[in-house]
């Protein structure tokens, strides 16, 4: 059986508790691997939602922390890195 990308209309995602252990383990690291295999339109946005103070750049520091553990060092790639960063808010 072969897998196939259905492509989805551009979206605007909402993440509760963005700054939690769950984003950091899980959802950031899944979300940016659906970004690096071309299955979030290049409109779609990502944003986070949290009950702890961080600013923009903080924040996204943080989830750069966050998919340099989680995430193979292989994926990681100064290209793929930034566009998904571009996709926060």
């Amino acid at each position: 059986m072969s897998s196939r990308i259905i492509s989805v209309e551009p979206f605007d995602m909402v993440v509760f508790g963005a700054t939690g252990d769950l984003a950091a383990r899980k959802l950031m690291p899944a979300l940016f691997r659906r970004d690096v295999a071309g299955q979030i339109p290049a409109e779609a946005r990502i944003i986070g939602v949290s009950r702890r103070p961080t600013d923009d750049a903080a924040y996204l520091d943080w989830v750069k922390g966050s998919l340099r553990q989680h995430v193979p060092a292989e994926e990681l790639t100064d290209e793929n890195l930034a566009r998904f960063m571009a996709r926060l808010a």
